[in-house]
C-alpha cells in the first residue's frame, strides 16, 4: 500500500465576476494541488462549463452550483473528473453535497460546500436542513465553508455574537457526532479591515468520526491571497491507494507529432543481446519500445506544463499590477496577448494529455517455424478510449505470418522488422 496526499480548498470568496479574479483562484488552487474546490458567495447567477475551467484550472471538471440571488450569494463545489468519479449528487438551500470515489483508493468520500444565514433569522432552519443529510449519509463525510457562527467567545475579537447560535450550532455538532478540525496558521477567518479590525472564526471544516478514522492525518490550514475579507480553508489529508499496474496506452498525439516516427523505428530496430526467434525478439523489442515512448511522452508533457506555467506566471504579475497602478497600452496588448497563449496552452494538454485520443493498434507476431495461420495478439486498443486488453491466439491470415519477418501494423503506419 502507498499514500497519496489530496488537497481540498474551502473559500468566500466575495464573488467571481470578474476573469482576473477567477484566474487568481485557479492560480491559488494549482499552486496548492487542490482537487476539490468548495467555493462560497460566486455571486454568479449562472455558471457554464468555461467558467469553471476559468475557476478552477482543471481540464475535465464536474460541478454542481447554487446560483446566487441578485448580487448576493451563490455557491460552487467542482471536482476533477480525472480523480474523482461522481456517485451521486445533492443540492440544498444552503448547501451543495457530492458523493465521490477516489479512482486510486476506490474510497467514497461526501463532500459538503456550506454557506449559513449572515443573521442570526433562518440559523436555526440551516441547521435543520443539514441533519437528515448528515444521518443519510453512511460514509466519510467533509463538511466546509462560511457558516456565519462561531462557537466560543474566543473566536471572536471586537465584534459581537448570539449565544444562543452558538449554543445551537454546538450542540448541532454533538449531535452528529462530528469533529471540528482546529485550524493551523491562523487564529481567525474573517476581517473588516478597518484599522481596529473586527475578527471571527467564521469558516470551518467538520468531519465524520468515520473519516477521522479514514483519515488520521487530516489537517485545515488557513491562506489565501487578498481576494477577499474571508481566509482561505485548505483540507489536506493522505489517502492510503493500493498500487496499480497501469497497462500502455497508445495516444493519438504521438502519431502527430513529427519525431514519433523516428522513435518508433529506433526502438524496433534495437539490436538482441542474444540470438533469439521472431517472436522473442519481437517481445524483447516491444518491452524497449514501450519503455522509450514513456520517457519520450513523459518529457513532451514536462515541456508543455513548463509554458504554461511560465505564462500562467507572467498573467499573474500583470493583473497583481492592474490592481495599483494602470497599465500601459505595451502592457494591455501583453495581457491581451499571454491569455491567448495560455487558452492555446491549455487547449493543447487537453487534446494532447488530459483527454487522450485512443487509436487502434494491433500488434501480431508469428510463431517460430513454418505458421499454420495461427498467430498471437500481443495487445489491442479500442479507438473508443477502452485500456490495452490481452488477447489469447487468433486465427490470423496465412499472409501475415512470415517467420522470416515480424510484421507490425501501428495504426496508419506499416513496418516491416526483418528478424536477426
Amino acid at each position: 500500500m502507498s499514500s497519496k496526499l489530496f488537497s481540498s480548498l474551502f473559500w468566500n470568496v466575495r464573488g467571481l465576476g470578474r476573469y482576473s479574479k477567477r484566474f487568481m483562484v485557479k492560480s491559488y488552487a494549482r499552486e496548492l494541488g487542490c482537487s476539490v474546490l468548495g467555493i462560497q458567495e460566486s455571486k454568479l447567477s449562472a455558471s457554464s462549463i468555461a467558467i469553471i475551467k476559468q475557476i478552477s484550472g482543471f481540464l475535465s471538471p464536474s460541478f454542481i452550483s447554487l446560483d446566487a440571488i441578485g448580487s448576493s450569494g451563490g455557491l460552487l463545489l467542482i471536482w476533477d473528473d480525472e480523480i474523482w468519479a461522481t456517485s451521486h449528487t445533492m443540492v440544498g438551500q444552503h448547501f451543495l453535497s457530492a458523493s465521490l470515489m477516489h479512482r486510486s483508493s476506490h474510497i467514497y468520500y461526501t463532500f459538503i460546500n456550506v454557506y449559513g444565514p449572515p443573521r442570526s433569522v433562518g440559523r436555526s432552519s440551516f441547521l435543520a436542513e443539514l441533519v437528515p443529510l448528515l444521518q443519510n449519509v453512511d460514509e466519510n463525510i467533509i463538511m466546509g465553508g462560511d457558516y456565519n457562527i462561531t462557537i466560543f467567545d474566543h473566536e471572536r475579537k471586537n465584534c459581537a455574537g448570539s449565544a444562543r447560535d452558538s449554543e445551537r450550532f454546538s450542540r448541532f455538532i454533538m449531535n452528529q457526532r462530528l469533529i471540528d478540525l482546529p485550524l493551523l496558521g491562523r487564529k481567525y477567518t474573517w476581517t473588516n479591515n478597518q484599522f481596529n479590525p473586527s475578527l471571527a472564526k467564521l469558516d470551518r471544516v467538520l468531519i465524520s468520526l468515520a473519516c477521522s478514522s479514514s483519515l488520521p492525518f487530516a489537517a485545515v490550514s488557513v491562506g489565501g491571497k487578498k481576494l477577499s475579507d474571508h481566509s482561505a480553508l485548505i483540507f489536506r489529508s493522505y489517502i492510503s491507494t493500493a498500487p496499480i499496474a497501469r497497462p500502455f496506452q497508445m495516444e493519438l498525439w504521438w502519431l502527430r507529432h513529427a519525431v514519433f516516427n523516428n522513435i518508433l523505428r529506433d526502438g524496433l530496430s534495437t539490436p538482441s543481446p542474444h540470438a533469439l526467434s521472431a517472436g522473442a525478439l519481437w517481445s524483447y523489442r516491444w518491452r524497449k519500445l514501450r519503455k522509450l515512448i514513456s520517457q519520450w511522452a513523459a518529457i513532451q508533457r514536462k515541456e508543455m506544463c513548463s509554458r504554461r506555467l511560465s505564462i500562467e506566471a507572467d498573467l499573474n504579475a500583470l493583473y497583481h499590477k492592474a490592481e495599483h497602478v494602470n497599465l500601459n497600452d505595451n502592457e494591455i496588448s501583453l495581457m491581451r496577448s499571454l491569455k491567448s497563449e495560455l487558452d492555446e496552452a491549455l487547449s493543447t494538454e487537453d487534446s494532447y494529455w488530459r483527454r487522450p485520443e485512443k487509436a487502434a493498434l494491433f500488434v501480431h507476431v508469428a510463431k517460430d517455424g513454418e505458421g499454420e495461420g495461427v498467430g498471437r495478439v500481443i495487445a489491442a486498443a479500442a479507438p473508443d478510449g477502452a485500456r490495452w486488453r490481452r488477447a489469447g491466439s487468433r486465427r490470423l491470415p496465412s499472409a501475415w505470418l512470415d517467420p522470416s519477418r515480424v510484421v507490425i501494423v501501428f495504426a496508419a503506419l506499416a513496418i516491416q522488422v526483418p528478424e536477426e
